[in-house]
C-alpha cells in the first residue's frame, strides 16, 4: 500500500506569497507541499493508474474566497490558518468520491477548508508569531483549475507530485 493525499494548488502569485510567509515563520517543520487545500486527507491504498488519472484529470473549475485567519491549538503546537469561505471544495470532494467510490472509506468528514499558512508553533510563541502573520493582507477570490495528486516517499521522506 502507498500513501497518498489530494490537494487544490492555490494559483499564483498566492502560492509564492503564501509560501514566502511559511519560509519566513515556520521555523519547526519543513513544509512538503506548496500552499494547497486538501481535498482527501492523507490516505493508506493501491491506487489503479486509472484511477490516478481520473484524480489528475478531474474537470475543476472552483472559485472560492478567503475569509480571513484562524487557528488549531494543540496540547504544545498550534497552526495558523488562513479560512476558506464557501463550501466549494466540500462539493468537489463529494464529485471526486463519487467517480472513485473507493476512496470513500479515507475521506474526513471535517469540513474545514482551510490553507496552512505556519504550522507546530510552541503555544509559548503563538501570539508573537500570529500577530505578525495575521497582519498580511490576504483576502479575496481566486480560481483552482485542477486536482493535485501527491504520493509519499518513505525514502526522501517527503510528498512527491504523481505524473
Amino acid at each position: 500500500m502507498k500513501r497518498y493525499i489530494v490537494t487544490a494548488l492555490l494559483p499564483e502569485p498566492l502560492r509564492g506569497k503564501l509560501a514566502a510567509l511559511r519560509r519566513h515563520h515556520d521555523r519547526f517543520t519543513r513544509q512538503w507541499l506548496p500552499p494547497h487545500i486538501t481535498i482527501i486527507p492523507p490516505f493508506e491504498t493501491i491506487l489503479s493508474r486509472d484511477e490516478m488519472q481520473a484524480i489528475q484529470t478531474m474537470p475543476v473549475d472552483v472559485k472560492a474566497s478567503f475569509g480571513g485567519w484562524g487557528s488549531f491549538r494543540r496540547d504544545t503546537t498550534s497552526v495558523l490558518f488562513l479560512k476558506i469561505v464557501n463550501d466549494v471544495f466540500g462539493e468537489l470532494r463529494t464529485k471526486l468520491l463519487s467517480t472513485l467510490p473507493g476512496l470513500a472509506p479515507y475521506a474526513s468528514t471535517d469540513t474545514t477548508f482551510h490553507v496552512t499558512v505556519v504550522s507546530r508553533i510552541p503555544n509559548e510563541l503563538f501570539d508573537e508569531v500570529s500577530s505578525v502573520v495575521t497582519k498580511q493582507e490576504i483576502a479575496g477570490d481566486f480560481t483552482v483549475d485542477r486536482l493535485t495528486l501527491y504520493e509519499w516517499d518513505d525514502e526522501y521522506r517527503r510528498w512527491i507530485e504523481v505524473t
